[in-house]
């Protein structure tokens, strides 16, 4: 039993979102946390910076219309639900009662439009809702609807992930202010209010447990469902140097350290005082980008030859230590154990097949096929297995035989590749109607990119 405190150190590969800490009775009962966080709190607007430590400021004080639950799927936050009609082009989004900003005014429609129009000219995916948008409008107080011109399932999505740029809910006046420029004024709607008159960067940032917070009725789930406030007060003392940051922890001088050094968690475990625990399951997923701009890598085969042959353990290792608790191997596009993960993770190639790979790729032949391959991906059947571009192409080499009167063995419509040059060359007006010479479905079939008119791309492999 621990009679002294006992804290939590989240040890992750990267940045873990709050979490309630299991802490003493000496310091619950004055109910006040003390949290080290991962890294100086110097831009705060959530919206203008992509910062994890401004995204996790951004939770204390400000909610969202949704939240994402264990599952990565986005449930009703602030927003008690919503109608989509029979196109998908129409969302009604109905906000719950009793939300109150930390000013005491009420959360309305007209604030969350203006939030959500901020928000659109700094994120990604808002940008996305930019240009599919066709009008955004409140139905009153507590309803608003927002037009699209075609349909976004992922609109909830959107609208409720926390990674940066979150789509923070604020006052109309506050949302006003320029996407390019920070605001000044950080009144939410959220748990926690913060006390910007007590604020000093570098040093330390104090939140208030707002009053008129009314929590969902749920379980908590990740970020969704209901935010129960478990203190008072929440202390972020920024503490820079790892091993400061220990020191203190060890002393009782902070209560919570956000990330702790992967060589200090060894040192963390044998106090009995300290639980040393893992939060976020998810992590951060790391990423290898090549300059595909210049060779060898403008080259889509050295790519994909390349990419069993990373060794993402020894990665793992040089990042956050060797102890396989901090990790989870192997990692795809999509985070491990996602409901986005629909195919099995990479898995590293044999050492005796790497060479091969490369040799493959070199020569534009091999296991991967890209003899054939173009840099763009696409969506449909190849040229030469779409039914129209048959028919073309069987028309196209009816009108050589009559021309020719010959034809290969292996196809008796086909005429051979030196007789079939001198007609391509000949007589291109008498081909097409437009006057463009008939296209060449033996060249079609060995090159990625469809050579054959109006044939469509292939698909995802």
């Amino acid at each position: 039993m621990i009679t002294r405190r006992k804290a939590l150190a989240a040890a992750t590969a990267a940045a873990a979102a709050l979490a309630a800490p299991r802490i003493g009775s000496a310091q619950a009962a004055a109910r006040l946390l003390r949290f080290a966080p991962q890294t100086d709190l110097s831009n705060i607007d959530p919206i203008w910076s992509t910062t994890v430590i401004a995204r996790n400021h951004g939770l204390m004080i400000y909610d969202m219309l949704y939240g994402l639950g264990a599952d990565f799927r986005p449930r009703p936050q602030m927003a008690a639900g919503h109608e989509v009609s029979s196109d998908g082009r129409r969302w009604m989004i109905a906000l719950r009662p009793g939300l109150k900003f930390h000013d005491g005014e009420p959360v309305r429609a007209r604030d969350c439009i203006a939030s959500i129009a901020r928000w659109s000219k700094r994120d990604v995916l808002g940008q996305r809702l930019g240009t599919l948008l066709d009008a955004m409008r409140a139905l009153g107080d507590d309803r608003f609807e927002i037009r699209l011109k075609r349909p976004w399932p992922g609109l909830a999505w959107a609208l409720g992930k926390p990674s940066a740029n979150m789509c923070a809910i604020m006052p109309e006046r506050v949302a006003r202010t320029d996407a390019n420029q920070q605001i000044t004024e950080y009144v939410g709607s959220g748990p926690y209010r913060f006390r910007q008159d007590l604020w000093r960067p570098g040093g330390i940032a104090v939140y208030e447990r707002h009053a008129g917070y009314a929590p969902r009725e749920e379980p908590v789930d990740f970020l969704a469902g209901g935010k129960v406030v478990h203190f008072d007060r929440v202390e972020w003392r920024i503490m820079p140097d790892p091993a400061t940051a220990a020191a203190a922890l060890q002393n009782n001088e902070i209560d919570w350290w956000e990330t702790p050094l992967a060589d200090l968690l060894p040192v963390l475990r044998r106090n009995r005082d300290i639980a040393v625990d893992l939060i976020n399951t998810a992590g951060n997923l790391g990423v290898m980008r090549f300059n595909f701009l210049h060779p060898p890598f403008d080259n889509p085969a050295v790519r994909r030859a390349l990419l069993p042959a990373i060794d993402q353990r020894a990665f793992m290792n040089a990042a956050i230590g060797t102890d396989p608790e901090l990790s989870r191997l192997p990692a795809g596009v999509f985070t491990p154990g996602s409901s986005c993960r629909r195919r099995g993770p990479i898995a590293p190639a044999p050492a005796g097949d790497r060479p091969s790979l490369a040799a493959d790729a070199a020569s534009g032949r091999g296991r991967f096929g890209l003899r054939a391959v173009s840099v763009r991906r696409r969506r449909s059947p190849p040229p030469w297995r779409c039914p129209s571009a048959v028919r073309r192409a069987r028309s196209a080499h009816n009108r050589a035989r009559r021309v020719l009167g010959s034809g290969c063995a292996r196809c008796p419509s086909r005429p051979p590749p030196a007789a079939w040059r001198r007609w391509h060359a000949a007589a291109p007006p008498r081909c097409r109607s437009d006057g463009t010479p008939p296209p060449n479905p033996r060249r079609g079939a060995n090159s990625g990119s469809a050579s054959i008119p109006g044939s469509r791309p292939y698909p995802d492999p």
